[in-house]
């Protein structure tokens, strides 16, 4: 066991714990008794394995949208200025929007990153114009559309 950052405690993860990590990252379908032959373990230490991973916090194991066969078009970057006393409230008030995908307290030349998709550029301008730009507390903001994607992971392990 190890104390974490926050004060709890959690489960050291071993080099069969990162090996099983990798292997979902690249294929979060693949079936347990694929994974066991992979690891040269037993389906049901895979299976007893990442129970633990997902009851403990350390994986999630969702669907990774392409927004773009979804008809979202337009992907953008936002980067937002804010009120400092209201940096924080803002942050939870964003994420309340259906457009936003990902929002991050950051340091650097802005507050907030806000990553975005829309079905296209008229729907962009109204969703900065009427939602995201009335929020109290925004004093600017910056929007860069994405033009294409060459990486996207949902993080890493090392």
């Amino acid at each position: 066991m190890q104390l974490s950052t926050n004060g709890t405690l959690h489960r050291s993860l071993d080099d069969v714990d990162l090996k099983l990590v990798e292997l979902l990252t690249q294929d979060g379908r693949a079936a347990n008794v694929d994974l066991a032959r992979a690891l040269g373990i037993s389906e049901s230490t895979v299976a007893r394995r990442l129970k633990s991973l997902v009851d403990g916090g350390w994986i999630k194991i969702t669907a990774v949208l392409d927004s773009s066969k979804f008809g979202f078009a337009v992907t953008a970057l936002i980067g937002v200025n804010t009120d400092p006393k209201r940096t924080v409230q803002l942050s939870e008030d964003i994420v309340k929007l259906r457009e936003v995908q990902f929002v991050g307290i950051t340091t650097g030349p802005h507050d907030l990153y806000v990553w975005v998709n829309v079905r296209s550029l008229p729907e962009l301008w109204s969703f900065l114009a009427e939602r995201l730009n009335t929020l109290n507390g925004i004093r600017s903001s910056q929007t860069m559309i994405l033009l294409e994607t060459k990486k996207r992971t949902q993080g890493r392990i090392y």
